[in-house]
């Protein structure tokens, strides 16, 4: 009986080979189903096979001396794919338990090591101790792994998980397998580097023959050195364009390490390099002038520990005839402020500052020329107490406490940011992160996260605004004036400029520099364009001066997953709505050039769908207009000044009647 049994195991074993048993990119989750078809034979499967349970029994076992029971779960078919391995796995269940004479069950101490690679991550379950009639397995979610900033898992790397069990008394055992006991999580990028791999030259001692216009596709793996051979006849300009597919940056290749032979042997001079980063996609353009005629080597030099798809294609034109002249970037590289405006343009009320600097004057002068009359005696204590004195109370209101209320809300809080403090803290945080050395789990952290804010945070801004636009639904757009006047090419390179950017020896921006610049314009625009599309109200602002109070959580990105953006949101935007706005938001193409050349230049180019709706626009409590303490406070102070007036005058009024009167008494007593 044993042979059939071998021949059914190994039947299975070859079906598996078939599926897609490694770790890799995935529409679902990837899912790995603890299988065995005996105790000593487990491992790690895409679909169910195998016992349905195992079981056993312990006899021996105390606290001081307890019994260890180990599995080993092997993934059955070996990593063919370099892949990024998640911060967190989405699930572990282990249905283990253990049975006593009496009938009662319980869970003893678990340490399940999960090896994926060169990383290992004990999660530990502790003994659940007194029986019970029935327990649950053994189950942790989104668990955090332990990868030591080692995300990247290579072909040949070892997966695998060890359960092992520590049972303190006396009991019987089951495994309960087939999709019972699992592990699930999410692999966010892979790729089959020897597919990949397809246009490997072998050395510069013997470069592929080939021709410039020629279309070349391959990888660049580990430290190869890729080269090629071509004629270059009569020009002006030559051109190399490379296109890098986007890899996480833990693996990703350095784009600047090329090499131009001339037909003498010797480095050609450098090029001028224009970098365009457009979705998924890195391309880096060199550019000669006026080369000598004759045959080039052309060499991409890789680094150990670094891979990278690629294509590239060369030209020979003329200086009417190239698009990429850096000669033709213009420099104009403002922010596309107002590109998401969907209020209506045409019914705009504009937002002035309240004028409560003035207003507060006028009445503390006001009241300084009233109070002269408080000093007089009166008349008519009810005109004062009913008119004249209330009066004063409602330019008091009105005119004094209403403007110092509004003015202590304009003034920026110690806690606040305005929009350029704002921009200098997120272009800092992206210096820092885009140095070639930082984990791509850090890199994804910081640049995903909305203007850097992690979750639990607060976003807080302090924005002037100058008009609202109405929306279909009764809602406020607000625009400001601050978003025209962003500069991207100014900023970024005056914080690349501010943190020490550095060139090559060939006179080029180094690695980091670059990728700062990239990551830069592409998360600032997308980060400005986030928050414009934010200021939204319910109700027409009384000021020109807007609060943002933002409690960020976490939610699902947008952009790819080496490249999120948006990954956190305010706390009372839902996370469907947040992702409806992000997916309307999100422009369909976004390019951007950098030229490496005599003088620097960025460009950014990005293309929008159709601008969406009231309905796909969610409005969060964290903006906060400064509104007056009263909506009618200008009317109350109006009724306070006819009121006090009016009671001035009556009260002269009566004066003369009373001073009239009383000269005609006298005057009557002297005839």
């Amino acid at each position: 009986m044993r042979l059939p049994m071998i021949v059914v195991i190994s039947l299975l074993l070859l079906s598996l080979d078939g599926a897609e048993a490694s770790l890799s990119e995935a529409d679902n989750e990837q899912k790995l189903i603890f299988s065995c078809f005996d105790d000593d034979d487990c491992s790690l499967t895409p679909v169910f096979t195998g016992e349905e349970m195992i079981t056993g029994s312990v006899i021996q076992a105390s606290p001081l001396t307890p019994k260890k029971v180990i599995f080993e779960f092997l993934m059955a078919a070996p990593q063919e794919q370099v892949a990024l391995l998640p911060v967190n796995f989405d699930a572990l269940e282990i249905d283990f338990k253990m049975t006593s004479n009496a009938g009662g069950e319980w869970l003893p101490k678990l340490d399940a090591n999960i090896v994926l690679g060169s990383t290992s991550t004990i999660v530990s379950f502790e003994n659940t101790q007194t029986p019970s009639p029935t327990v649950e397995p053994y189950r942790v979610e989104d668990g955090a792994l332990n990868l030591e900033n080692k995300r990247i898992l290579w072909p040949g790397g070892d997966v695998r998980i060890i359960l092992e069990f520590s049972i303190e008394s006396p009991g019987d055992w089951q495994l309960k397998l087939r999709g019972s006991t699992f592990f699930e999580l999410d692999i966010a990028w892979s790729e089959n580097m020897n597919a990949r791999d397809v246009d490997e030259p072998s050395s510069f001692a013997a470069p592929v023959d080939t021709s410039l216009a020629d279309l070349h596709e391959g990888a660049l793996l580990q430290n190869d050195r890729d080269c090629w051979k071509f004629a270059v006849e009569e020009h002006e300009i030559m051109k190399i364009l490379i296109d890098w597919d986007e890899v996480p940056s833990e693996i990703a290749q350095k784009h600047g390490e090329f090499d131009l032979y001339r037909p003498d042997g010797k480095k050609a001079r450098s090029p001028d390099v224009i970098t365009d980063s457009e979705d998924a996609v890195l391309r880096i353009t060199m550019q000669w002038r006026d080369l000598p005629l004759g045959d080039y080597i052309f060499c991409l030099n890789g680094e150990s520990g670094s891979f990278q798809p690629y294509s590239w294609i060369g030209n020979l034109a003329y200086e009417s005839l190239g698009p990429t002249n850096p000669d033709g970037f213009t420099g104009d590289s403002l922010y596309p402020a107002g590109a998401m405006v969907i209020g209506d343009i045409s019914q705009s009320e504009s937002l002035n500052s309240s004028g409560n600097s003035i207003l507060l004057l006028l009445s503390i002068l006001l009241l300084l020329g009233l109070g002269i009359e408080l000093r007089n005696q009166t008349t008519s204590l009810g005109l004062r107490l009913g008119m004249f004195v209330p009066g004063i109370l409602l330019i008091l209101i009105g005119g004094i406490l209403q403007p110092i209320w509004s003015i202590a809300g304009e003034i920026q809080q110690d806690d606040e940011s305005n929009l350029e403090d704002l921009l200098s803290v997120r272009l800092q945080q992206l210096w820092d992160v885009s140095h070639p050395d930082t984990p791509e789990s850090t890199y994804s952290l910081h640049t995903g996260s909305t203007w850097g804010i992690m979750p639990g945070e607060n976003l807080r801004l302090r924005i002037e605004v100058d008009a609202a636009y109405p929306l279909d639904d009764g809602r406020w757009q607000l625009h400001s004036s601050e978003f025209e006047e962003i500069d991207l090419e100014q900023i970024i390179f005056s914080a690349a400029r501010d943190n020490g950017a550095s060139t090559t020896a060939e006179g080029l921006l180094d690695e980091h520099t670059v990728s700062f610049i990239l990551l830069a314009g592409r998360t600032i625009v997308l980060d400005l364009l986030m928050l414009e599309s934010l200021l939204i109200v319910d109700d027409l602002p009384d000021s020109s001066i807007v609060h943002l109070d933002f409690e960020m959580v976490e939610t699902n990105p947008a952009g790819t997953s080496t490249a999120p953006i948006w990954a956190t949101r305010p706390s009372d935007i839902s996370e469907s709505d947040w992702t409806n706005f992000q997916r309307a938001l999100y422009p369909l193409k976004r390019v951007l050039s950098l030229c490496d050349c005599t003088l620097d230049v960025l460009q950014t180019e990005l293309q929008f769908g159709d601008q969406p709706s009231s309905l796909e626009t969610p409005s969060s409590s964290g903006v906060k207009p400064v509104n007056g303490l009263l909506d009618s406070f200008r009317v109350i102070f109006i009724l306070g000044i006819i009121a006090s007036i009016t009671a001035i005058a009556l009260e002269r009024r009566r004066r003369r009647t009373a001073l009239n009167l009383f000269q005609e008494i006298v005057l009557s007593k002297w005839d």
